[in-house]
């Protein structure tokens, strides 16, 4: 059917409404919606609040006016608004968009208009579909949960593993297991998309198993302390880390595959403070008294409080990639210096993400890091590939076993 439509998706309207409370939320909603009524005077446009702060204009008539709406409302709502003493600004994204041309049917409008924050890139500017339907990364975020079903369904997912250095003993200790999609039809597909997705769509849960599984499967392939490995990190997902079964799911595994849990660390991130505290904390107790370490992920982002550190068992910190892009900002290096005398005193050990240069690595490896990860020493490589860089580096030999 023929329609004009503008979507509006207020982003972070959740932590919006804490901070302006229930009764400004209402006055800040209709404040909003008086606004777009005054721009849009046409009685042919149809003006609809679906629910937390998603707004969509709808116009059945082809009237050339609709685009200079749409124009309009983008400068309405970059603006600062005032509600009740309160100044209030806010990041939003707004879409234009004809159909059929740029959605064919029902159920790609109202599946674009769910998941809009998501596929959508371009923060507080007016983006025209038209210009980037037909864009690969379009396609991957508007039809990601088709293409998380369809990679469960043929198996299409792939393992990484990203060599970590140890500074005393100047080998590769150990490595981080990294799950990777490359799709038939669209490529290469980032974990940052399909990770998310998969979090909100529930499919989270059959790609944890999924890692789980073949990565003890593979140390239990490879015989992996030959080449000087003692552990690999798997990375627990937010939803893992509150199932009920999880202790008896990971040690079932390892049972499966005859691979001591001592093989294994699990790093859980920062992030999941917002999930159910007391799961988390009997989880990871209960695998710790198992003989499974555990790492903090992602220190340094979302939630660093000292009673996540102290309480739980973590044996390493993983500081942030954060702290290696902003080395040279003024007061990041006491900031790095003191974070890690202070994880030090509470006999932690510490691992520096994201190393890229000699410069960097020195200065880490200087100040106290324990481990370093990233692209100084190795990209992720696939299973075979990091075989044969640990016969290099840690055994002098090359892939056919003959030293170097």
């Amino acid at each position: 059917r023929k329609m004009h439509i503008i979507e509006i998706n207020i982003e972070k309207f959740e932590k919006l409404t804490i901070q302006l409370g229930k009764k400004n939320i209402q006055l800040f909603l209709k404040h909003i919606i008086s606004g777009l009524y005054k721009i849009c005077k046409n009685k042919d446009y149809d003006i609809y609040y679906l629910s937390d702060g998603c707004f969509a204009i709808v116009s059945l008539s082809d009237n050339s006016d609709f685009e200079i709406i749409a124009q309009q409302i983008n400068l309405f709502m970059e603006q600062k608004h005032i509600i009740e003493n309160f100044t209030i600004s806010f990041d939003f994204k707004l879409c234009y968009i004809n159909t059929p041309e740029d959605l064919k049917d029902y159920e790609s409008v109202i599946h674009f208009g769910k998941n809009m924050l998501n596929i959508i890139r371009e923060k507080n500017s007016l983006v025209y579909l038209s210009d980037i339907s037909g864009t690969n990364d379009f396609k991957i975020r508007h039809q990601i949960d088709r293409l998380i079903v369809k990679a469960i369904s043929n198996q299409s997912f792939q393992m990484y593993y990203q060599p970590i250095y140890e500074v005393n003993t100047r080998t590769f200790i150990s490595a981080e297991a990294l799950i990777r999609l490359n799709d038939d039809e669209l490529g290469f597909i980032s974990p940052g998309i399909f990770i998310p997705a998969s979090e909100r769509n529930g499919a989270i849960h059959q790609i944890g198993d999924f890692v789980l599984d073949s990565v003890v499967r593979f140390i239990s392939e490879s015989s992996l302390e030959i080449y000087g490995i003692d552990y690999i990190e798997i990375n627990l997902s937010l939803a893992q880390c509150i199932e009920s079964d999880l202790q008896e799911k990971v040690l079932d595994i390892l049972k499966k595959y005859s691979v001591s849990n001592d093989k294994i660390n699990l790093e859980i991130t920062e992030t999941s403070e917002n999930l159910n505290q007391e799961v988390i904390e009997k989880n990871i107790k209960g695998l710790t008294q198992k003989g499974i370490s555990f790492s903090l992920d992602d220190y340094g982002t979302g939630y660093s409080n000292i009673w996540r550190i102290t309480k739980l068992p973590f044996e390493i910190i993983k500081l942030d990639k954060s702290f290696v892009d902003d080395l040279n900002k003024p007061g990041m290096k006491i900031v790095i210096s003191e974070t890690i005398s202070m994880l030090k005193k509470l006999n932690k050990k510490i691992l520096i993400e994201g190393v890229e240069t000699f410069e960097e690595f020195d200065y880490f490896r200087t100040v106290g890091c324990d481990y370093v990860q990233g692209y100084y020493f190795s990209k992720p490589l696939q299973k075979d590939d990091f075989i044969i860089f640990l016969k290099s580096f840690n055994l002098g030999q090359d892939e056919d076993g003959n030293a170097l």
